[in-house]
């Protein structure tokens, strides 16, 4: 009995040391995190910047109360602060591995599944306008839904049906949006 409890306890051992050197990968790589998402995160300040600056830029009391100003300052500030946190994580980790890092976030099934989600979106947000609004948000609950596993396909259906709707009728309706 002794022999079987020490050989389950080495084997319990060897499995929290191939954790702490998993984990310790994760964390040696992590930091590239924050470059993936401040270079996503700049993109997009600089997307919703060229869009505030189409914006009308006459107001009562000039720029500062125009529409284009508060999209265009936080765009602003979203870059500098991106730019500020890549240059803290290249002064306090030094060069990292963005390779290292995407097979430490493939190998994860949460953070696959995160990253898989937001490529999801990024390909929903290109396609709006492109595709109509309802049929897009129809084929974006679904695929999102059926990803998910939410339910049996008959509630999958069901529900996409029902979403694509309120997005596409119901709200634009009831706060007078205009449908893309």
């Amino acid at each position: 009995m002794g022999f079987v409890m020490k050989a389950e306890l080495s084997k319990n051992d060897e499995k929290d040391k191939a954790a702490e050197q998993k984990q310790e990968v994760k964390d040696k790589n992590w930091p590239v995190g924050d470059y993936m998402i401040a270079v996503l995160f700049i993109a997009y300040a600089v997307f919703m910047f060229v869009g505030a600056y189409h914006f009308p830029s006459r107001a009562r009391m000039g720029m500062l109360t125009s529409a284009k100003f508060t999209p265009m300052l936080l765009s602003t500030l979203v870059v500098i602060l991106c730019v500020v946190m890549v240059i803290r994580t290249r002064v306090k980790f030094g060069r990292l591995s963005i390779s290292g890092w995407f097979h430490g976030v493939m190998a994860d099934e949460r953070m696959r599944r995160s990253y898989v989600l937001m490529v999801m979106i990024g390909v929903y947000i290109l396609l709006i306008g492109i595709i109509p609004f309802f049929i897009i948000n129809l084929v974006f609950f679904l695929v999102i839904y059926f990803y998910l596993k939410i339910g049996t396909w008959k509630r999958i259906v069901l529900y996409s049906v029902i979403s694509s709707a309120v997005v596409s009728y119901l709200v634009p309706y009831v706060f007078n949006l205009p449908v893309p």
